[in-house]
């Protein structure tokens, strides 16, 4: 089982500028970009952990970033079919230049805007997501035992 916490922001977000060689990509949108979230999240590398990545670009909102000089994807952040902030990555090789700031920023203002809750769930291990958050004006809501459950049906059913 995995500890989670639930984090709900509570105070108006404001955007964040991204470094100099970074731009906004705007929504995951590509087969190869569900595939780099699908290989990236902890519970991923499954066809269905990548449907379920899939379902979240199609119904839900999301931010990428991408390095100007090549457009490589660098980092991004989607909204789970729940609603919640969720899939948070930033490469190694581009972490400590704040942006998973600007990316979190960026998709929580946005949906501040449109006048929908701002929450997101992080794993309870994951102190470096938590203190971004609390950074924010995010409030931890809750901490409990976390279990992912899937359904295989039985021949017999």
């Amino acid at each position: 089982m995995s500890h989670a916490s639930v984090c709900h922001l509570h105070v108006s977000i404001s955007f964040r500028p991204l470094p100099e060689g970074y731009y906004f990509s705007g929504p995951i949108q590509t087969d190869a970009e569900i595939d780099t979230i699908n290989a990236s999240w902890k519970f991923g590398g499954t066809p269905e952990s990548r449907c379920y990545i899939q379902d979240c670009v199609m119904l839900m909102r999301s931010c990428s970033v991408r390095h100007t000089q090549d457009g490589h994807l660098v980092a991004f952040e989607l909204q789970t079919t729940y609603g919640a902030l969720g899939f948070l990555h930033v490469d190694p090789e581009y972490r400590g230049q704040g942006l998973a700031k600007c990316v979190t920023a960026k998709l929580a203002s946005e949906l501040q805007e449109e006048g929908e809750p701002v929450y997101g769930t992080i794993q309870g291990e994951n102190s470096l997501s938590i203190k971004l958050h609390m950074g924010f004006g995010f409030e931890v809501l809750q901490g409990e035992d976390l279990v992912w459950v899937d359904f295989h049906p039985k021949d017999n059913m």
